[in-house]
């Protein structure tokens, strides 16, 4: 299962929120092409870091970024479809993915819009057995608490890059 339904799909912006050395770290990369209609993945995108400043951003770190998002797969999602609400929400603390974990400075998020809304993934807890984090959704401004995703541990390294990594080296 997908986390980000993404592919077809014309991306304006994505905002990677995250904790880099104990300190909340924003960067926003706007698509300067969507007029085009070249802001899908897979497209050679041209891109603007619009957060924390004004820079041209590295088009082809942020298309393999893009890329990236869209291949975030989760071969066994948890579906909490089943559980009641009171048992739902007791998991979703224990794995840091409840509404007060989702806003504390410590959860890396990842907020993608298209042409279709927003979506948010929320990296909680590391699971207890296996290399993987779990991770909850919210389209458009609505978090799912029926299904979480499990993504390999490593998936944070893609957005653990200083602000030099996503600007033009040129």
């Amino acid at each position: 299962k997908k986390v980000f339904l993404i592919e077809g799909r014309q991306v304006s912006k994505i905002t990677l929120e995250r904790n880099l050395n104990g300190k909340l770290n924003k960067l926003t990369l706007v698509c300067l092409t969507l007029e085009e209609h070249l802001c899908q993945p897979g497209d050679n995108s041209k891109w603007q870091i619009s957060e924390p400043g004004n820079f041209k951003a590295d088009d082809s770190a942020t298309n393999s970024l893009l890329s990236a998002l869209t291949n975030w797969v989760s071969s066994d999602p948890i579906d909490l479809a089943d559980e009641d609400a009171k048992k739902r929400l007791l998991i979703l603390e224990e794995y840091h993915l409840d509404e007060k974990s989702r806003d504390a400075s410590e959860t890396h998020r990842v907020t993608v819009e298209t042409d279709h809304g927003t979506q948010t993934a929320y990296f909680g807890a590391k699971h207890p057995i296996e290399n993987n984090l779990f991770v909850g959704v919210s389209r458009n401004g609505f978090f799912s608490d029926q299904r979480i995703y499990l993504l390999p541990e490593f998936t944070l390294a893609t957005l653990d890059q200083p602000l030099s990594y996503w600007r033009d080296k040129r």
